[in-house]
């Protein structure tokens, strides 16, 4: 099956389907499902808007498999080539992909406590469907970069930044005259990190 769309909200169209969640969950028949190849342009669902939307599906014998997904709205782009969609006993999704963000405090709430472009690559898989995604679901891995940024005066005085640093001690500890961190934030070139992901907890080495 495939649908060329364009200017779509779909919050509009599942409003029109008034099935109750709970039988929609348990009328998931995987083999009534067909290969899919949905192309949307400036398309709408919850509150994203999206520029550009591809998502192609293959069939298997139990799951479906993802064979393309391209998320791109203003501000990110997610795109994979790796993913699957299980139902048995336990309803399994997995998704692989990299996900670009132009500017960070553009998909924070206002005052963002970190600005900077990021780069991940992560390795997700939650038991629930691919519409169920949520953060205390998740599990998997992820390796994430964030490039010529700041951390805001504001972020520096009031939290200890990403349970890392104190940053109220840091003024003692060097010596040079690096106290106007607090009005003006500090800059950085480059941050890396590998995450691990368990339900939705992160943990970092």
């Amino acid at each position: 099956l495939k649908l060329d769309l364009q200017g779509i909200n779909f919050n509009k169209l599942l409003a029109q389907v008034k099935i109750p969640n709970d039988k929609f969950d348990r009328s998931v028949d995987l083999a009534q499902i067909p290969a899919l190849q949905i192309y949307c342009r400036d398309c709408q669902y919850t509150d994203l808007k999206f520029k550009q939307l591809i998502l192609e599906i293959t069939k298997q014998a139990k799951q479906l498999n993802l064979k393309r997904l391209i998320a791109l709205t203003d501000s990110w782009q997610f795109s994979s080539q790796q993913g699957s969609w299980q139902v048995g006993k336990q309803t399994f999704t997995r998704l692989s992909g990299d996900l670009q963000v132009n500017e960070l405090a553009s998909i924070m709430d206002k005052p963002a406590p970190i600005q900077g472009a990021l780069k991940a690559h992560v390795n997700l898989q939650w038991l629930a469907n691919p519409w169920e995604f949520a953060l205390d679901k998740l599990a998997g891995n992820a390796h994430i970069t964030v490039a010529n940024g700041k951390l805001t005066a504001s972020s520096l005085n009031k939290v200890r930044w990403l349970g890392l640093l104190d940053w109220s001690h840091l003024p003692s500890q060097l010596k040079t005259g690096f106290a106007d961190y607090k009005t003006q934030g500090l800059r950085f070139d480059e941050i890396q990190a590998d995450l691990a992901l368990q339900q939705g907890k992160v943990n970092t080495q």
